[in-house]
C-alpha cells in the first residue's frame, strides 16, 4: 500500500475531448480506520473493476514495490452528465495511468464529502461481486486529496441541494427537507471526524 502525495484540486466541466482516461468502474465501497494510518481517519475505500482493464490491476501491483508515487487529480461535473461528479486521476510515477471516477451524487454525495474529509481514499482492484470485508488492506494505493478552499463551498452547495432534493422527493415540506438535509450533514460530518488512536508499540 503506498501514499500518493502530489495533488491539486479544481472543479470544472468535463468534456469527452478534454479527458480520455480509463473509466474506473466502482463495484463497491467501505471504508478503512487504522491508527497506523492518515492519522487515524475513517478513510473511504472503492474497490475498482479490473476484469476488463488489466491496467488497473497493473496500477495497484506497481505501487506495492514503490515508497512513493505521484499523482494529480481534479474533481469535475461530466459534460451532458445530470446529477454527476467526476474524480480525474493523473498517475505519473511509478506506474503512467490516467483514470476517472464517476459518483451519482444522490447515492454516493456522502461517499466523495467523506473522501473530501478524510483527505484520501484508498482504490483496490477487483470485480463484480467483490466485497470489502474481501479485501486484504495492503493491497491498495492509498492517494491524498487535498481539498482546495474554492472547491469547499462549491461542493457544500452541491451537497446540499442533492439531499434537499432528496428529503424532498420524500415527502418532506421544503421546510422539513432543509433541516433534515442540515441534520444529516452535521450528523454525517460528526461521523465522518472520529478517529482511531494511534498504535503505541510497548516498551
Amino acid at each position: 500500500m503506498q501514499q500518493l502525495r502530489k495533488s491539486s484540486l479544481r472543479i470544472n466541466k468535463i468534456r469527452n475531448e478534454q479527458f480520455t482516461g480509463h473509466p474506473m468502474r466502482i463495484v463497491a465501497d467501505g471504508a478503512i480506520a487504522s491508527g497506523a494510518f492518515g492519522d487515524g481517519r475513517l478513510i473511504p475505500a472503492l474497490i475498482i473493476d479490473a476484469s476488463t482493464d488489466p491496467s488497473i490491476s497493473e496500477l495497484v501491483r506497481v505501487h506495492q514495490f514503490a515508497k512513493t508515487g505521484d499523482v494529480t487529480h481534479a474533481w469535475g461535473k461530466p459534460h451532458g452528465s445530470v446529477g454527476k461528479i467526476s474524480l480525474m486521476l493523473w498517475f505519473d510515477r511509478p506506474f503512467e495511468f490516467s483514470g476517472i471516477i464517476e459518483f451519482e451524487i444522490e447515492k454516493q454525495g456522502p461517499l466523495v464529502d467523506q473522501i473530501i474529509m478524510a483527505k484520501s481514499l484508498y482504490i483496490f482492484a477487483g470485480k463484480p461481486g467483490d466485497r470489502m470485508r474481501d479485501q486484504l488492506p495492503g493491497l491498495s494505493v492509498l492517494i491524498e486529496i487535498v481539498t482546495d478552499s474554492d472547491f469547499l463551498p462549491k461542493w457544500d452547495s452541491i451537497l446540499r441541494d442533492s439531499l434537499y432534493k432528496r428529503f424532498k422527493k420524500a415527502g418532506l415540506s421544503r421546510s422539513g427537507a432543509r433541516v433534515a438535509a442540515e441534520g444529516f450533514l452535521v450528523d454525517w460530518r460528526g461521523f465522518g471526524k472520529l478517529r482511531v488512536p494511534p498504535i503505541v508499540k510497548a516498551p
